[in-house]
């Protein structure tokens, strides 16, 4: 079995995406299109034929794995060295964990030239540069327990758990926004304005959610004129969804242990979350770290329940 390997050409778009539903061929819901390819990929300003690596036999494509190196000023990572590991998928066969073995090998072997002093995979946003929203976990929450195929063939390679995540989804017809006197005193103090306008993003962010349609939420103070919170949320448009009920994801959210301005974020979340359900949004997904507690009870107070798991992994590269 000669195995060639290359980089990736405009041509391979069919077959990356072959490859890619293979791969996930018992999940539905996690396979691609050409269309969702190059908006989600391709038109990436960062994209990198040379760091999506494919593997063939007789021409025909088996496996790729796709990797993002580079020291662009606000990419993800760049302080620490740190190279992405976006997608490794391979063909079910006997061979696949040959052509596993060496997709991660001259990829590592790749990185390391790039200047990476190590790997991480699919960690949460704004650190993960391709295929959001699409893939197991939306190809936010690492590599998912469901995809233990790619976990094995990374842990084999040297790759280690770094951090658990949790995938949260929001079921839109059980939502039931929380009401306590803490609440109806927020509601009194502030109100909350959903942006006319495409939200004014980092450069990175913009990026990333470049095949996204995204939405700012923000909560005022009345008293003072003062913006307290912010909420992003995103959609991708009828052409690159990839089940038909009506999805919205939620930028990972940060909370604090001042409880002010937690009780702030959750009527902001409410009250766009409202919004949502008036336009028939059926579901709203995010991410967080499975370590941060306070996340976890926020977006359980707001009826959001653990969808799926994962894990992040990282390996330190020996030059």
């Amino acid at each position: 079995m000669a195995i060639a390997l290359r980089s990736f050409r405009n041509t391979d778009t069919s077959a990356i995406c072959h490859v890619w539903n293979e791969h996930h061929a018992h999940h539905p819901a996690c396979k691609i299109t050409p269309l969702q390819f190059e908006l989600a990929v391709l038109a990436k300003p960062y994209f990198d034929a040379d760091q999506l690596l494919v593997a063939e036999v007789d021409e025909e494509v088996r496996g790729f794995v796709h990797y993002f190196a580079s020291d662009t000023a606000g990419g993800p990572r760049t302080a620490e060295r740190l190279s992405i590991l976006s997608a490794l998928c391979v063909v079910p066969s006997d061979d696949e964990a040959a052509y596993a073995e060496i997709l991660l090998d001259e990829s590592e072997r790749r990185q390391i030239e790039c200047g990476a002093l190590g790997g991480i995979t699919k960690p949460i946003p704004p650190d993960s540069p391709f295929y959001l929203g699409l893939g197991f976990g939306d190809s936010m929450t690492g590599i998912t327990t469901r995809d233990q195929r790619a976990y094995g063939w990374l842990v084999k390679a040297g790759y280690q758990p770094k951090a658990a995540t949790s995938g949260w989804e929001l079921n839109m017809e059980a939502f039931q926004a929380p009401v306590d006197r803490l609440q109806i005193q927020i509601r009194r103090a502030a109100h909350v304005d959903r942006l006319l306008e495409e939200p004014q993003l980092p450069w990175w962010h913009a990026c990333i959610l470049g095949h996204t349609e995204p939405t700012g939420f923000q909560l005022t103070l009345r008293s003072e004129g003062r913006v307290a919170q912010y909420l992003l949320v995103w959609s991708v448009s009828h052409e690159l969804a990839s089940t038909p009920e009506s999805i919205v994801w939620m930028w990972p959210i940060e909370v604090t242990k001042n409880q002010q301005s937690t009780d702030q974020l959750i009527f902001l979340i409410a009250e766009a979350l409202r919004q949502l359900a008036e336009e028939r949004v059926e579901t709203v997904r995010t991410v967080s770290n499975s370590a941060n507690t306070l996340v976890a009870s926020t977006l359980s107070r707001l009826g959001f329940r653990n969808s799926n798991s994962g894990v992040v992994l990282e390996k330190q590269f020996i030059a």
